[in-house]
């Protein structure tokens, strides 16, 4: 119902505040905001919301507090329990008045540590001895801490300091404001110390005047209402909204001399003063305490704790016992002896929640935090700058240079546990800022946050909008200074290319000194260094300083956002204090090789219109840049004026540069023609690669980077007289995305560690594959200018589908398709070639005729699409048998042998090998039972006598010779009657049966689905129908080859594109149902009603409603009353008397009821 609710705290209900509007808001359930309300006491009567007369809620009704006894302690509890920090003062006489209650409690005793005012000693009356007649007896008082806040910096630690008055927060003036007054703010804000006293605009500007000045604090007061100033309201004319105090807090708890912010000696802030702790009786009970101080770290038990030799500074605490839930480490029990026992102090390791993975520095990656002991990912669902800056702030208190989607970096790792984050960039942490549930997501391995910090940063005290001011570097958390020692035209030069990709204006003038140590001086750069701290340098240490501190004023900035890489990406401008993007009005080559040229001096793949890495916020601050090539930076280009534009986000310009290139022989630059001699940009030089130990995993990468393809194949050549061979040892591994991170790269001077002295060349495949399970299928992509596009599958056939196939390196194609299943975003725009005409013979499609152009592809963006075969096929199941080595697909040279069980024996090749072209060299063998022939005598008898003697069958009449002879051929003669007599008897059952389901008599045309369906009589029964229109070929398709509607033709006689265009499909091997013209669709009859069908080929059921009713595409009418010659000629067939099936379109075939049974209209034709 509301939202963006801004109350004053005055307004007797919500309505009254300020709102965006009833029910108009942009929320879910996730954020509803929430109160808990004290309800049992209130400030009355104040000119301020923390200050009035106390009363308390009892027996129904408010009655007062009598002042008797009344004091700071009771204060104390009273403002704590309404929300501020503490107690300025009781009101004794009492100021607010008597109250129209009774007094329901006096003599209260309250040690000031209690969380409610009732849990104080009291006594419950009625009567306040003096009311009335003394006048300081009367009604308690109170006024509590005026609250103050920071406002306008990057944290909850520092900003302008504002102080509540008169019902609303102002600032106050910078007169005489120090680091005494800035002690007593950080103090009030909750046990902070003071790191620095601000003052002017840094955190911005105020339209109204400062609300006190001339703050003069001594450092120990506890609020800064304590500290003496000016007056309320009373204001010199030297201030203004631009004359504002500030201060930089940190916690009372910090860690030194370790290797980062996160460890090293514990010291703990206290009268002003750092000391340390004693390690006597520590453990990690105590470090859990400090960790969470120093910024709710975490500890890890086993490594939390170690300890240092006793440091020359004091030691503050000393056996100190911490239950482990104390909020400030001086709110545990712990001793002020400044001796230490064992001359050690204390050293502590907290655990950070949150770390960076995939970059190529420790300062930029994919965001990863610890939640319940196990790391996760964080998705990137409204993911943005101020969520970055939290993570940066939280990984060191480094400066957040970008926020990333998309998995930038990598693909997630391990669980998403974070999603839907929004902090407002002051979070101490991650976890302080809204999420979702943990574990809760939405999100898959490509939507991984990422972000990219910084350790340096320009800082101006006029609240300046442009790229200048003193330089600053952090270092174990804490921000320090550059002394100007040393510091020149150079190093501002270097330090303008590091942070915004320009150059410096003229060294002149200084900002004066900030605050802080000196961490660097005497840095000494060249000029041409990629980073100010690869310069020479005296580092980290307390130095006096002769001069300012360092100073550089930018030429604007240039950045590329959200590309691959850091050299791809939507192109954006810093001016005025903001980045912007520049419109692709005009935008060409040209203009992008300014961009890489000041980014870097790199090389230009392409340039890029309409957004091609997602849409940029902020303002369009270019549009019509106009560039010959030449410009040093972007700014000198011609263009239409500085936010001067005509132009949409979906406008935004972009590049694709490079650090990598490819030229030919002469030297010449072939980036885009996908082969050449190989080259990588180092130390302002192109250097080529040494040919020694290079490989197809290096080509591999460098194609991956380039052109995001694989390699064909690499090769030596000679280098390019003008450039040195300056890399060797290349050992890439074939799986990283950028050459840089490739293992055991080392760069030489000269050629003479390169032993064969030639460079490595390699050819990138033009060609790929996308949207398939695995390598060998997909939609067919090829490389035009650098981009990557489709092929139209207006012509797409068998043999541009043999040509892509073996251009990729595969066997011929088992399917060849007109779309994709899984298809690639924004294809209707990325086609580039259509009308494809191969002849099946070529080796590249490239050789094939084709028209090129971002064609439209007919209008019904159908991309050319392969299933190449990438092996054989396992073979069929060997009956009594195996093979070894058993998988589903054996790649080209793989052999497999073949074994029968005992008992069989093997018929044809013992063996058989998968050809080059997918192809089994020979038919597969069979295995046979052994035939096992009669057993001979083995005891010297011979059949039919004994002794030896052989009984002469033939000679004895009416004997065992005679009738054994007639008795066998009586048996056979037997055997072959019985069986004619069984197999004629199963025929004839058979027969039965076929003719008993396909009558008429047992079966209406009623109960079809009265479309097309029949089934063959020899081979299928009515539960195997799909029960649609589905009929096949018995002789030649499957089933399961069609396509479930109405479409199919006669296999021998009639191609697809002969059909009837509405019921048009391709070929049956390349086409899922989905992709079919949505115009015949219907889903299975199992689960939907035929009114659910896409209608253009709907009916409903037979019984309950008339043909006419049907949708028109598919009408017949009544079967008694219509001749299929009326039909709507989609499912045409002929009338029963003059045609046959013959003459039918074979989809939606069925013969009238009265005229033709099934058994005659089905066996003479199938």
């Amino acid at each position: 119902m509301l939202d963006d609710l801004g109350c004053r705290g005055d307004e007797s209900d919500l309505g009254s505040c300020n709102h965006r509007g009833w029910s108009t808001h942009n929320c879910a359930h996730t954020e509803d905001a929430s109160v808990t309300c004290n309800g049992k006491i209130r400030l009355v009567d104040g000119a301020d919301p923390f200050e009035g007369r106390v009363e308390l809620y009892q027996n129904n009704g408010w009655g007062t507090i009598c002042n008797l006894g009344w004091d700071m302690k009771d204060a104390t509890v009273v403002c704590r329990l309404m929300g501020y920090p503490s107690a300025n003062s009781t009101t004794a006489p009492p100021v607010f008045g008597e109250g129209n209650g009774s007094v329901v409690v006096k003599d209260v005793a309250c040690l000031g540590t209690e969380d409610d005012i009732t849990d104080c000693p009291q006594t419950f009356n009625d009567t306040c001895n003096g009311m009335g007649t003394d006048p300081d007896v009367g009604a308690a008082g109170v006024r509590c801490t005026r609250p103050i806040r920071l406002v306008g910096g990057s944290s909850e630690m520092e900003g302008h300091v504002e102080i509540y008055d008169n019902g609303r927060y102002g600032p106050i003036c910078d007169v005489d404001w120090d680091l005494n007054d800035a002690r007593v703010v950080c103090n009030q804000l909750g046990n902070l110390a003071p790191l620095q006293a601000v003052t002017g605009s840094r955190y911005g500007e105020y339209a109204s005047l400062p609300k006190i000045s001339g703050v003069n604090c001594g450092g120990s007061e506890t609020t800064l209402e304590q500290c003496g100033h000016s007056g309320w309201d009373i204001i010199p004319d030297t201030c203004t909204g631009a004359t504002l105090a500030g201060v930089v807090c940190t916690p009372a708890v910090r860690l030194v001399g370790g290797s980062n912010q996160l460890e090293g000696r514990a010291e703990v802030y206290v009268n002003n003063q750092w000391g340390s702790i004693c390690a006597d009786n520590w453990d990690s009970k105590d470090a859990k305490v400090f960790c969470n101080q120093l910024g709710g770290y975490p500890v890890n038990l086993e490594t939390c704790c170690y300890s240092y030799q006793q440091a020359s500074l004091s030691v503050f605490m000393a056996d100190v016992q911490c239950s482990g839930n104390e909020t400030y480490m001086m709110d545990c029990v712990h001793s002020t002896d400044h001796s230490c026992s064992q001359q050690s102090v204390v050293g502590v390791r907290c655990q950070s929640t949150v770390r960076l993975t995939g970059g190529n520095n420790p300062l930029m990656g994919n965001v990863e935090v610890l939640h319940n002991g196990e790391w996760g990912s964080v998705c990137d669902d409204n993911w943005d700058i101020n969520d970055a800056r939290v993570v940066c702030r939280q990984l060191g208190n480094y400066e957040a240079v970008t926020s990333s989607c998309c998995s930038h970096y990598s693909s997630a790792q391990g669980d998403i546990i974070l999603d839907d984050v929004g902090c407002s960039g002051s979070e101490s942490t991650i976890e302080d800022c809204y999420h979702s549930s943990w574990g809760s997501h939405n999100c898959g391995p490509s939507e991984a946050a990422g972000v990219s910090c910084r350790k340096i940063r320009l800082v101006a005290d006029d609240s300046t909008t442009l790229p200048k001011g003193r330089v600053e570097m952090v270092y174990n958390g804490q921000w320090g200074r550059i002394c100007s020692d040393g510091w020149g035209q150079e190093e501002s030069d270097v330090l303008c290319r590091q942070l915004y990709n320009s150059t410096s204006e003229p060294h002149q003038g200084d900002f004066g000194r900030g605050v802080g140590p000196i961490f660097l001086t005497q840095i000494q750069c060249v000029g041409d260094e990629t980073d100010l701290f690869s310069c020479p340098n005296t580092i980290h240490g307390d130095y006096q300083c002769n001069g300012p501190d360092a100073f550089v004023v930018c030429r604007g900035g240039l950045r590329l956002a959200d590309g691959r890489t850091a050299l791809e990406g939507r192109v954006e401008i810093f001016q005025d204090g903001q980045w912007g993007t520049i419109c692709d009005d005009n935008w060409d080559i040209n203009d992008a090789k300014v961009v890489c040229r000041q980014l870097g001096n790199y090389e230009v793949l392409t340039s890029k219109c309409c957004a091609a890495y997602g849409h940029g916020s902020g303002p369009i601050l270019l549009d019509g840049v106009g560039c010959i090539g030449t410009e040093e930076i972007l700014e000198d280009c011609p263009h239409e004026g500085w936010g001067t534009h005509n132009c949409q986000h979906y406008e935004d310009a972009s590049v694709a540069c490079t650090d990598l290139r490819l030229t030919y022989g002469n030297g010449t630059v072939a980036t885009n023609k996908l082969k050449g001699r190989v080259e990588v940009w180092k130390d302002t030089q192109w250097k080529a690669i040494c040919y020694d130990n290079f490989d197809i995993d290096d080509a591999a990468v460098i194609c991956r980077q380039l052109f995001n393809t694989d390699a064909l194949s690499f090769d030596r050549i000679e280098p390019s007289p003008d450039v040195d061979i300056g890399v060797t040892n290349l050992g890439c591994t074939g799986n990283e995305t950028l050459l840089i991170t490739c293992p055991y790269l080392t760069y030489i001077e000269q050629p003479t560690g390169c032993a064969s002295g030639a460079a490595a060349s390699i050819v990138c495949k033009d060609i790929r594959l996308t949207g398939g399970s695995v390598p060998s299928e997909g939609a067919v992509e090829i490389l035009e200018n650098g981009e990557w596009g489709f092929i139209c599958g207006d012509t797409w056939g068998d043999a541009e589908g043999k040509v892509a196939c073996r251009q990729l390196g595969f066997c011929p194609p088992k399917k060849v398709k007109r779309g994709w299943d899984n298809k690639p975003q924004n294809s209707r725009r990325e086609m580039h070639w259509y009308g494809m005409n191969c002849t099946g013979d070529e080796s590249r499609l490239r050789e094939c005729q084709y028209s090129a152009g971002a064609y439209p592809c007919n209008g019904f963006n159908f991309e050319g699409a392969v299933i190449c075969a990438s092996g054989c096929d396992a073979p069929p199941k060997l009956r009594h048998g195996n093979y070894s080595v058993v998988q589903d697909v054996y790649t080209p040279g793989e052999q497999i042998v073949f074994k029968c069980d005992k008992g069989y024996e093997l018929i044809g090749e013992k063996s058989n090998t998968c050809g080059s072209d997918c192809q089994w060299r020979s038919a597969f063998p069979e295995c046979q039972r052994n035939i096992i022939p009669s057993s001979k005598p083995t005891d010297g008898k011979v059949d039919g006598g004994t002794d030896g003697k052989k009984k002469d069958k033939s000679t004895s009449p009416g004997g065992r010779g005679a009738g054994g002879g007639a008795g066998g051929v009586l048996f056979v003669v037997g055997m072959i009657i019985g069986i004619i007599v069984v197999i004629t008897v199963g025929l004839i059952i058979w027969l039965l049966r076929v003719r008993r389901r396909n009558t008429l008599e047992t079966r209406n045309y009623t109960d079809w689905y009265p479309q097309c369906a029949m089934i063959t009589l020899e081979t299928r029964n009515y539960t195997d129908w799909y029960p649609r229109c589905a009929m096949i070929t018995v002789e030649t398709r499957k089933y399961t080859d069609w396509y479930p509607q109405c479409a199919m033709t006669t296999v021998e006689t009639r191609k697809y594109t002969d059909q009837y265009p509405q019921c048009a499909m391709i070929s049956l091997e390349t086409r899922n149902y989905t992709d079919w013209y949505p115009q015949c669709a219907m889903i299975t009859l199992e689960t939907r009603n035929y009114t659910d069908w896409y209608p253009r080929c709907a009916m409903i059921t037979v019984e309950t409603r008339k043909y006419t009713n049907w949708y028109p595409r598919c009408a017949m009418t009544t079967v008694e009353t219509r001749k299929y010659t009326d039909w709507y000629p989609w499912c045409a067939m002929t009338t029963v008397e003059t045609g046959k099936y013959t003459d039918w379109y074979p989809r939606c075939a069925m013969t009238t009821v009265e005229t033709r049974k099934y058994t005659d209209s089905t066996l003479g034709v199938l």
